[in-house]
C-alpha cells in the first residue's frame, strides 16, 4: 500500500485497514520471524494507536510490557535481545523502519515506513541473501590464491575449501555434541540405570547451587532468579510441575528483589522464597482463608501481586513458625471426633456384654426355679397313679 507520506493519517480507520491488509499480504512473505515479529509489534505500538512513531524500548521487545500493578499488556516477541537487534538493524538498513534517537539514555524511536512498495520489499529480501557471512570473510582466499586460480582455471573464482572448513568442522563439533546428548555416552550405549544416575547427578548439582546461593546472600540475576524458583519448588514439593518463570513473570520478580534488598538489606531473598515456596500452604491457610479461590499450587503471579502480604509473613515468620508447629502437634477436628466416637464404641460394647451376662444369668435362674418346682410336686405325689383310675 505505498502513499506519499504527507497524505497519511495513522488516526483514520480505512488507513488502518487498508494498511493491516498490506501488512499481511505483502511484507510478512519477505521478512524472517523475528523480523516479522518486531514488525507486527512496532505495528501494534504506533499505527493500531493513531501515531506514525513511538518510542520502544529494546527490554519491550524481549521482555513484554509490565505495568506496575503487575497487569501485563504484552508479552513480546518472544526472542532473545542479541536477536532483536539484528532484526532491527537489518530492517533498518532494507528501509523497511525508521529509526531514530534524540539522547544517548532515552529509547529510540520507531515507525514503519507505510509508503514501501513491493520492489523495496523484493530488495530487502534479495539483500540478506547475499549479505557475506562473518565466518567467511576472515577465509577469503589471498590475493596469489586468486591469482592462481585464475592461472590455472581462467576464471576468477576462488577456492572453497577455505570457505567451508570453518563449517565443515562446526557441524562435526555440533552433530558430536548432540550425538552425546542423545545418547548419553560418547560411545552410544544408553542404559535405564545411566539415564537414572544421569537424573540423580543433575538434581543434585542444581540443589548444590541452591544450597550456594542460600548460603552467599546475595542478589540473583534474571536467569538464576528463574532457575532457583524452579529448583525451589521441585525441593519442597515434587508433586508439583515446577516449570520456570516466563519473561514477564522473571521481570517483575527481579524487581521484587531490589524493593526486598532495600526493606530488608540484611536478609537474602533467596531465604525469602525459600521460606515462601516451603511454607506456601501455611501461608495461604493463614493469611488467605477468606478466599475461595486461593492457589493451592505455588503460582507466581499469585505470588508477585501479593508480594507484601507475603513479605509481612517473612517479617513474623519466628510467631507463625511457632503457631504452625503447635498447630501440626494439637489433634485435629477430625482426630478429636474419631476419638469421642471410639470411646462411645467402646462404652456401648462393655454394656452389650453386661446384658449378655445379665441375660445368661436370669436364664440360669429360671431353669433352677423350674426344677425346684418339679422336684416339690413329684414329692407332694401329684403325679401319683389313683388305684380308681387304674381300675
Amino acid at each position: 500500500m505505498p502513499s506519499d507520506r504527507n497524505d497519511v493519517n495513522p488516526a483514520d480507520i480505512v488507513f488502518q485497514r487498508d494498511f493491516t491488509r498490506h501488512l499481511l499480504r505483502h511484507w510478512l512473505k519477505h521478512l524472517t520471524g523475528c523480523e516479522a515479529a518486531c514488525v507486527l509489534f512496532i505495528f501494534d505500538r504506533t499505527i493500531q494507536w493513531g501515531k506514525m512513531h513511538e518510542r520502544i524500548p529494546i527490554r519491550h521487545f524481549t521482555d513484554g510490557i509490565v505495568s506496575r500493578d503487575l497487569k501485563v499488556h504484552s508479552e513480546g516477541v518472544n526472542y532473545s535481545r542479541r536477536q532483536v537487534m539484528n532484526a532491527l538493524a537489518a530492517l533498518e538498513a532494507g528501509g523497511l523502519i525508521e529509526v531514530s534517537s534524540t539522547s544517548a539514555t532515552a529509547p529510540k524511536l520507531f515507525g514503519l515506513r507505510v509508503e514501501a512498495n513491493e520492489d523495496e520489499l523484493k530488495n530487502f529480501s534479495n539483500m540478506k541473501k547475499i549479505i557475506t557471512p562473518k565466518r567467511l570473510k576472515n577465509a577469503a582466499p589471498t590475493g596469489a590464491e586468486t591469482a592462481q586460480v585464475k592461472h590455472e582455471t581462467g576464471a576468477e573464482t576462488a577456492p572453497t575449501g577455505a570457505e567451508t572448513a570453518p563449517h565443515k568442522r562446526r557441524k562435526e563439533k555440533k552433530t558430536k555434541t548432540s550425538k552425546e546428548k542423545k545418547l548419553g555416552s560418547p560411545d552410544g550405549e544408553q542404559t535405564l540405570s545411566s539415564v537414572e544416575e544421569r537424573i540423580a547427578a543433575r538434581q543434585s548439582e542444581r540443589e548444590a547451587k541452591r544450597q550456594q546461593y542460600l548460603k552467599q546472600n546475595r542478589t540473583l540475576l534474571k536467569k538464576e532468579l528463574s532457575r532457583f524458583w524452579s529448583d525451589t519448588i521441585a525441593n519442597y514439593h515434587a508433586d508439583m510441575r515446577s516449570l520456570r518463570l516466563n519473561i514477564a513473570q522473571t521481570s517483575a520478580l527481579y524487581g521484587k528483589q531490589k524493593k526486598f534488598v532495600v526493606a530488608m538489606h540484611e536478609e537474602s531473598f533467596t531465604a525469602f522464597i525459600d521460606f515462601s515456596i516451603a511454607h506456601w500452604h501455611n501461608i495461604v491457610a493463614s493469611t488467605f482463608h477468606w478466599m475461595t479461590d486461593a492457589p493451592q499450587l505455588v503460582d507466581a503471579w499469585f505470588f508477585l501481586k501479593h508480594f507484601d502480604k507475603f513479605f509481612a509473613v517473612y517479617e513474623k515468620r519466628d510467631r507463625l513458625l511457632n503457631e504452625w508447629q503447635n498447630a501440626v502437634d494439637a489433634p485435629t477436628k477430625d482426630e478429636v471426633e474419631s476419638e469421642a466416637v471410639r470411646r462411645e464404641r467402646q462404652k456401648l460394647e462393655r454394656e452389650r456384654q453386661k446384658l449378655e451376662i445379665e441375660r445368661q444369668k436370669g436364664r440360669r435362674v429360671a431353669s433352677v426355679a423350674k426344677k425346684r418346682d418339679l422336684s416339690k410336686s413329684l414329692n407332694d405325689g401329684e403325679f401319683k397313679f389313683n388305684e380308681d383310675d387304674d381300675e
